[in-house]
């Protein structure tokens, strides 16, 4: 008998085991389709999101749509005006970059000047007293040559007076000569030199300029020698 009691037992336990077993399978497909459910409840929860702003989009009045085109305008109105306005902005920065190196030493060659006047005047003073030291007028030549030649490097130019029309903007007329018709409005003579540095007037010349007018010479009036 109790052989035959614990037969039944085992029998018994592995029929609930087998139970177990066939069960499971079910469970997990139950789960699997719980997650597929909630998977695609959210995916329903995110697309509507999406439908209520076209929903919010299509239902906007005309006059509203009207009032966001034309905010959408004046917003990119307003972008190209201060890209505008930075395009400018770059230029000019780059023009006064470029001017600043071109005529940064337009200062100091005008300093300089007056040395090269001075230079000029002692070569034309040893010129003229040929008895004079030919070595020291070489050495005084040679001092010259090499100063021009450095102010021709550094874009510095004489400006053209004697025989030219008279240009305020470059020449500075000292005095007014009576002269042939054939040099009305020339200069005449050039007191001092003037010079360019690139396009722009370094220096205006000083010169004596010609006119068919009769020119009344400055002296002591009627008055004054009685």
């Amino acid at each position: 008998m109790a052989m035959k009691k614990k037969a039944s037992v085992k029998k018994n336990r592995d029929k609930g085991n087998a139970e177990q077993e066939l069960d499971e399978p079910q469970a997990d497909k139950a789960e699997s389709a719980d997650q597929l459910t909630e998977e695609e409840q959210e995916e329903k929860d995110g697309a509507e999101p999406a439908d209520s702003q076209a929903v919010e989009v299509t239902s906007l009045l005309p006059e509203e749509m009207q009032k966001l085109v034309q905010e959408k305008e004046q917003q990119y109105d307003r972008l190209l005006r201060l890209q505008a306005d930075f395009d400018n902005y770059r230029k000019r920065i780059q023009k006064e970059q470029a001017n600043l190196i071109r005529y940064g030493a337009e200062n100091a060659l005008r300093e300089i000047l007056p040395v090269i006047d001075n230079v000029e005047r002692a070569v034309e003073s040893a010129r003229k007293h040929d008895d004079s030291n030919s070595q020291l007028r070489e050495g005084i030549e040679l001092i010259l040559s090499q100063f021009l030649n450095a102010l021709e490097k550094l874009g510095v130019q004489p400006i053209e007076a004697v025989g030219q029309p008279f240009d305020p903007n470059k020449h500075d007329a000292l005095l007014h000569v009576h002269a042939p018709d054939s040099m009305e409005g020339l200069v005449v003579e050039e007191v001092r030199k003037g010079y360019y540095l690139h396009d722009k007037v370094l220096r205006p010349a000083q010169v004596t300029v010609g006119t068919s007018q009769p020119v009344q010479e400055s002296g002591p009036t009627a008055e004054e020698g009685t």
